[in-house]
């Protein structure tokens, strides 16, 4: 569910986010735009956004968030139905593109697998990528550790 909050932005004004922005900004320490690294500081890193983005800046706010975590244990959860996941949050990273010709949103996490028994089963590095362009999702999965 999207829900949007306003914020005031000096030199701009009211300006609409996600909310789950909001959130996860301070508690997503690797968050960058075309490589430079989004403050924790929820009004620095919306005015970046704005700056960066213009008026695609919301679909940035949307996305960057657990948004992207969660559209990649989804997708393990689809995979390993039977087994326990455990998301490795210290290794979630979300790095943002936005040039004339990308405008994309990529997620890194660590996610454990365990067996019933809570033994170590396999360590996943999942990948995900969302093009704002088309608002397509590929998701790759690899194995880490067999």
């Amino acid at each position: 569910m999207d829900i949007q909050e306003q914020l005031w932005i000096v030199g701009h004004g009211m300006i609409t986010t996600c909310r789950q922005f909001r959130t996860d900004i301070q508690r997503v320490r690797r968050m960058t735009i075309n490589g430079r690294h989004l403050p924790p500081d929820v009004y620095a890193a919306v005015l970046i956004l704005y700056e960066t983005c213009g008026i695609r800046y919301y679909q940035y706010t949307k996305y960057m968030n657990q948004t992207m975590g969660n559209l990649t244990m989804s997708r393990l959860l689809q995979i390993y139905g039977d087994m326990i996941l455990v998301p490795d949050s210290r290794s979630y990273t979300i790095s943002a593109c936005y040039t004339p010709v990308e405008q994309s949103i990529v997620s890194t996490l660590t996610v454990n697998v365990y067996d019933s028994s809570m033994h170590v089963h396999n360590t996943m590095l999942s990948w995900c990528k969302i093009n704002l362009e088309d608002d397509s999702v590929v998701i790759r999965i690899s194995d880490m550790v067999g």
